[in-house]
């Protein structure tokens, strides 16, 4: 008999009423808990569960998730099934969902696009991938809160025209040193500023992960920040193997400054 496991990874950035980021889905305790403790390395508030039906009542809790991961292959009430009683709530902010599963077939990838699932990860996952596929999409859908709150209080900006989409993409050369311009860097540099603002750290291995890059290759860029004074690296107290790393004064000024500038450029007001 399952056991109904309910853990919650990353609790200790959480009360224990927070809304969590994400949940796993999966009757395989091992598998839950293992995709769980990758995605809280990275920096996001985690339930791993095992009981599907448990699964269903906290997504449709008025403190959901955001995002789910779901096994297709359960017993009594499998992945897809879970989906479609969630679509068949009708709630608009219903979580995203990413499907993972060791055997699904075409039949089950034209279910899982007729339920609007995000995406079919196979098994064996590779875990950097379902991190930056969860991280993707928490970030996207935060955007699309934040577009919809803006509509709602009248704060729309003019629509973008291809100059203006032209012109925003060199404004960063004005803010950044050139070491910051590829996409792998400036990946981690949001992901850093994002977790200042939620007041969470992030250690140095999950910040690579977030980067796309091997790690070895990662981690050289993160040194390469630190010494543009970009980043400071603080020793984990309660485990010396584990660093943290968190965003310099400076940066911090100079990404604010950098989204004030891309904020006036849209709405059409003068710019600095």
């Amino acid at each position: 008999m399952r056991s109904g496991l309910a853990t919650a990874v990353g609790a200790q950035r959480h009360q224990p009423t927070a809304c969590p980021d994400a949940v796993v889905v999966d009757d395989e305790e091992t598998a839950a808990k293992e995709m769980a403790h990758c995605l809280a390395k990275a920096g996001l508030a985690c339930v791993a569960l095992s009981d599907p039906w448990q699964a269903l009542k906290l997504l449709t809790s008025v403190r959901r998730p955001r995002i789910a991961i779901i096994d297709i292959r359960m017993p009594e009430l499998n992945g897809l099934e879970l989906v479609e009683r969630l679509n068949f709530l009708g709630r608009p902010d219903r979580p995203e969902i990413i499907l993972v599963s060791g055997n699904a077939g075409l039949d089950d990838a034209i279910v899982a696009m007729r339920l609007g699932v995000r995406r079919l990860l196979c098994k064996p996952l590779d875990l950097a991938q379902l991190v930056r596929e969860a991280k993707t999409t928490v970030i996207e859908r935060d955007l699309r809160a934040g577009q919809a709150t803006a509509t709602e209080q009248g704060q729309s900006h003019k629509p973008l025209d291809v100059n203006t989409l032209i012109a925003l993409s060199h404004e960063r050369e004005r803010f950044f040193s050139k070491e910051m311009l590829s996409d792998h860097c400036w990946r981690m540099y949001l992901e850093l500023y994002k977790s200042t603002l939620a007041g969470h750290r992030v250690s140095l291995t999950s910040l690579a992960l977030v980067s796309g890059l091997p790690m070895a290759t990662a981690v050289r860029k993160i040194h390469a920040m630190r010494d543009l004074n970009l980043v400071n690296y603080a020793v984990d107290p309660k485990d010396k193997r584990r660093t943290f790393v968190n965003l310099s004064e400076a940066a911090v000024g100079t990404i604010e400054g950098f989204m004030k500038h891309l904020d006036a450029k849209v709405s059409g007001k003068a710019i600095p």
